[in-house]
């Protein structure tokens, strides 16, 4: 339908709130149209609006069945902070399609979140391999770090800042895994790159006062707690 297309392409064009009113009216047309009720349920989520989202993208599941709808029924699940629920819905994202490295990023991140880091770790390494992407590399280093696996972690936020040099959480954190290691001058390199990337943004300021302290005065005193 009309109303659908254009709410599509102004969700395209980042206009939330025309897009939304557009799906609205589509739904008003066709309410069993489980793409417009999976359309719409992505737009909430977007918009802040997480309830609706729920609902909207729960009848597109009613409609159908969808990988796609499942993680993002998991991602208002999310913005509601319900974590537990979301899982289910992550899990059964990466079941109707294997190859979905968002959904297994999004299913590591919330095991994480949860405490549950076997399974975490085990989602985001599907993640990496499928991906290669720096968030997900990130996220299992912090695992591994939360493991207290530190000589993996610090390996693992390598491959993130070779692949991505200005990740500056990246940097930050493998600065403090060394230095939980002993590696006094891994350490200074790490926080080095991390003041490079991170110069000039105000939210890093606590961060950048810890790292130019150490750098500076190398007394081998920690700036930062290793378990996340």
């Amino acid at each position: 339908p009309a109303a659908l297309a254009m709410g599509n392409l102004e969700r395209t064009e980042g206009r939330l709130p025309e897009a939304i009113k557009a799906y609205e009216q589509a739904k008003a047309a066709e309410p069993d149209n489980a793409t417009l009720l999976n359309n719409l349920g992505v737009a909430y989520t977007e918009a802040g609006r997480f309830d609706e989202a729920r609902a909207s993208l729960e009848l597109a599941l009613q409609k159908r069945e969808a990988a796609a709808t499942h993680l993002n029924l998991g991602n208002a699940l999310i913005g509601l902070k319900r974590l537990p629920d979301a899982v289910p819905h992550l899990v059964s994202a990466t079941r109707l399609d294997p190859s979905a490295s968002v959904a297994w990023l999004r299913l590591g991140t919330v095991l994480r979140a949860t405490g549950e880091l076997a399974g975490a770790e085990a989602a985001l390494q599907r993640a990496v391999a499928l991906s290669h992407a720096p968030d997900a590399g990130y996220e299992l280093a912090i695992v591994h770090q939360s493991q207290k696996r530190l000589a993996l972690a610090a390996h693992d936020f390598q491959q993130v800042l070779e692949a991505q040099p200005d990740h500056a959480n990246a940097a930050y954190q493998l600065g403090a895994t060394l230095q939980a290691l002993g590696d006094a001058n891994g350490t200074l390199a790490a926080l080095r790159q991390y003041l490079a990337v991170a110069a000039g943004n105000s939210a890093e300021d606590a961060r950048q006062g810890q790292a130019r302290t150490h750098t500076s005065h190398h007394d081998g005193r920690p700036f930062a707690d290793v378990s996340c």
